[in-house]
């Protein structure tokens, strides 16, 4: 399985980073080159919730769990 990672420094406490990145249905929102993300299973908060993201410029879907 392919892996990425990046980093960004931000000036904002770490529980209001977390408030915004921990959020799994709302990625799109502010993760560059996602169109949108539909939540497929679950609530996005559980064990087992899976998301549907459609990334922008024709770049497909990728689904996470």
């Amino acid at each position: 399985m392919a892996e990425a990672s990046a980093t960004k420094d931000v000036e904002a406490s770490a529980e209001a980073a977390w408030a915004v990145v921990g959020d799994f249905t709302t990625l799109h929102r502010w993760a560059v080159g996602m169109a949108s993300l539909e939540l497929t299973k679950g609530d996005g908060e559980a064990l087992g919730s899976v998301r549907a993201v459609t990334m922008e410029n024709g770049g497909g879907k990728v689904v996470e769990e």
